[in-house]
């Protein structure tokens, strides 16, 4: 995986990725990084003072989405996860005037907050606790019992518990049923939620691995 050094002239260093809206990167017609701006920095978590050299690379999960989408990589929307972070994706091609010079693409990230939006309503609406309602994130981002366990640093059986809870409160007999509530809702909020996927249901409406899209996982 190749990385590019990168000169900023202002500052990006310390801004949390949640603060952080959108963000655009260049790549070469290989899916190499040639730029970014500040955005994307904040977003990959590249650390950015000042005329301070940075390298800037891909995390993998995207390389490799946008290199299995090559054909249709100009008309394909994607969904990924960042860190704790969803955001929906979109690649543009760049032509040039010069005709020697070499195509780009333009790669587009912005966040995703249909699902928190969603989480929230929810939660309101179910009068769900804040345990439960970090449960009910692990879901929507398509972490396991185990996974969802060590993050809120409890152990599985009392996230089954907490899961069992939040399926009395939603009416619900399966993780389905609960991702089927919070993709309605999801599409009040903002109309439909972009990706695709395989292997499952997920709130993206196809699927996922569990990890790079949104999903559901039944673990």
């Amino acid at each position: 995986m190749k990385s590019t050094r990168l000169k900023y002239a202002s500052s990006s260093y310390g801004i949390p990725p949640a603060l952080v809206e959108e963000g655009l990167v260049v790549l070469n017609m290989s899916l190499e990084p040639i730029g970014a701006d500040e955005g994307a920095a904040a977003i990959l978590g590249i650390p950015c003072a000042i005329g301070e050299e940075a390298m800037l690379s891909l995390p993998d999960n995207i390389r490799e989405a946008l290199g299995r989408n090559k054909d249709d990589l100009f008309s394909a929307k994607m969904n990924f996860r960042i860190g704790k972070d969803a955001y929906n994706c979109r690649a543009f091609l760049m032509q040039s005037q010069n005709e020697d010079a070499e195509a780009m693409i333009a790669f587009h990230m912005q966040r995703d907050t249909s699902v928190p939006n969603a989480i929230e309503i929810v939660a309101s609406q179910y009068h769900l606790t804040d345990r439960e309602q970090e449960v009910l994130r692990g879901i929507a981002i398509g972490l396991t019992s185990k996974e969802t366990a060590e993050r809120m640093n409890i152990s599985p059986n009392t996230v089954k518990s907490f899961l069992r809870i939040i399926m009395i409160k939603m009416g619900a007999a399966t993780r389905s049923g609960i991702v089927g509530k919070l993709l309605e809702y999801s599409n009040k909020t903002t109309g439909s939620l972009n990706g695709n996927g395989s292997n499952g249901p997920g709130l993206n409406g196809n699927g996922s691995n569990g990890h790079d899209h949104m999903t559901m996982n039944e673990n």
